[in-house]
């Protein structure tokens, strides 16, 4: 365990893994200090005030199972510039290390593989570990902020770091004083953040992170909407392979002998997907006018659909001229008929009028299967895949908006 008082400003720093001490900053009042045998000796005063809370030294969080513990804090800046990055070094009982590295609200998580690759000269492109990484940029920045415990002397020097992306993993490869140090890392969610060190006082996210994954998972996304597709395309084709227009009534009632009683059809059965009932009305009315209730009873479950239609015709002339209104034939829809037996109640009824046993012809016909539903649901899908390129074509079009390796055309106000 490593306890320190601050000479400047009383502050007490305490963390409980052990290692060798040759730097300690002070979180208050942002003093530097070099370490030997256990003696602090002044070398800086940073002036770096950070517009958010950083994580506390000696803070503790668990990361795949093992314990790790803040015990030093490096905040850098790119030179000619005001973008900040702030990185946590983190160490576990056992003596390994983890770097946490944030900027913008975005966090990334690193660990040294220095020995595992060597990155020289500036590639386009580095394969490891099975993934290809592409170029994104060059940096230099300089250290203005140091808070806990190191092991190294803090560098004045600049930093040099050459970066590679391919999101959500990046690795980066950084030379202070002539040492080369190559970090693989990760995104990692403020909400995982959260959740490992239990501790909510986290920076507002701004833009897009460097190696912040897209909101979906584009390329799965896209397979579930292709399947749902073809899954819409097989189902339409399965229930409806060999419907056609199914004739349940053609039929012409007497207006005379429904004065005080409805017709009743004969039973029918409906079998595959849904579809509409379409009803024809024609009658022989003249300057008069008939009403039709169709109602659609279904003999398994009792439910009734109920639709109604008034047909009316007039004609005559007015200042020598000739006019009509109305029709003697109309037609509506009964929509979404599912399968299922069947009967209609038909309740006939007109105005008086000196037609000999005037009357209503009443088709009823079961349309085959619309597509029209089918086609909407493939419509969306196909117009939310689009939705999803454009987007997630604009997100990383941002986020390569910085990079000088940028396949993207930015134009003028961009």
């Amino acid at each position: 365990m490593h306890s320190f008082t601050c000479p400047k400003c009383n502050k007490v720093t305490a963390i409980s893994v052990s290692y060798e001490i040759t730097s300690f900053g002070c979180s208050d009042c942002k003093s530097l200090f070099s370490v030997k045998d256990g003696v602090l000796d002044f070398k800086n005063k940073y002036q770096y005030e950070p517009a958010y809370p950083l994580l506390p030294v000696g803070l503790k969080g668990n990361f795949d199972g093992a314990e790790y513990e803040i015990i030093g804090v490096l905040v850098k800046k790119i030179t000619d510039s005001f973008f900040y990055m702030r990185e946590y070094t983190l160490k576990s009982k056992y003596g390994e290390y983890l770097y946490l590295s944030e900027a913008d609200g975005h966090w990334i998580l690193l660990k040294d593989v220095s020995s595992e690759i060597s990155i020289e000269e500036k590639p386009l492109s580095v394969l490891f570990d099975g993934i290809n990484y592409d170029i994104y940029g060059y940096t230099i920045s300089q250290i203005v902020g140091a808070y806990g415990f190191f092991d190294i002397s803090i560098p004045t020097v600049n930093v040099r770091a050459l970066e590679y992306i391919k999101p959500p993993f990046i690795l980066s490869r950084e030379v202070v004083d002539s040492v080369t140090t190559v970090y693989k890392g990760e995104h990692i969610s403020k909400s995982q953040v959260k959740k490992i060190f239990n501790y909510n006082h986290l920076p507002i996210q701004s833009g897009k992170g460097l190696v912040q994954p897209f909101y979906f998972d584009l390329y799965h996304t896209v397979i579930i909407f292709l399947i749902s597709i073809l899954a819409i395309l097989g189902t339409h084709m399965l229930l409806n392979e060999e419907r056609t227009d199914f004739l349940v009534l053609d039929d012409y009632l007497v207006f005379s002998d429904y004065v005080s009683k409805e017709f009743v059809s004969p039973s029918f059965e409906l079998k595959g997907g849904s579809a509409p009932l379409k009803i024809t009305l024609n009658s022989n009315v003249n300057n008069s006018w008939a009403y039709t209730g169709v109602s659609l009873v279904n003999e398994i479950t009792n439910e009734e659909r109920f639709a109604e239609k008034d047909l009316e015709y007039y004609h005559g002339y007015t200042d020598g001229e000739s006019w009509t209104e109305g029709s003697q034939s109309n037609d509506f829809n009964i929509c979404g008929v599912g399968p299922g037996k069947y009967h209609l109640v038909i309740t006939p009824s007109h105005q008086d009028t000196d037609i000999e046993n005037p009357g209503i012809n009443v088709k009823a016909e079961w349309a085959s299967a619309s597509s029209w539903n089918f086609g909407v649901c493939i419509v969306i899908l196909v117009v939310l895949i689009i939705a999803l390129l454009i987007w997630e074509y604009h997100f990383e079009k941002m986020r390569w908006i910085d990079s000088e390796y940028s396949k993207y055309d930015y134009g003028e106000d961009e």
